[in-house]
């Protein structure tokens, strides 16, 4: 079982639907939801998800937020993010970094 977290706007339009198909697609997984308050607030939630030993570490948004995801990762001790994988589900405005890899918003990607 994989513990896997996710970091999301908490102010996101159709947020709490798309978590909702989240848990359903994740069965038999540990998955944590962590919800942004304020700006920057990513940044401590990613510190705060690779402290806590997740194993799957994905930003829910936009650039933005996947920027604040990463450095927030980049705060912590090296061998506390070694094993962590990172990943984008985009639901925000501007996805041009998940478009670039061709991540799209499709939950079924995520097993």
């Amino acid at each position: 079982m994989k513990k896997i977290s996710f970091i999301i706007n908490g102010t996101a339009k159709g947020k709490d639907r798309l978590i909702g198909k989240l848990r359903e697609n994740l069965i038999g997984h540990e998955v944590i939801f962590y919800e942004t308050t304020y700006a920057g607030e990513a940044m401590d939630l990613a510190q705060k998800a690779v402290t806590n030993s997740t194993d799957i570490l994905i930003a829910v948004g936009g650039d933005g937020s996947l920027n604040e995801v990463v450095n927030g990762c980049l705060r912590c001790e090296p061998e506390l993010t070694q094993e962590v994988t990172m990943g984008v589900f985009p639901f925000g405005s501007g996805n041009d970094f998940a478009r670039s890899i061709g991540v799209s918003a499709d939950v079924e990607q995520l097993h």
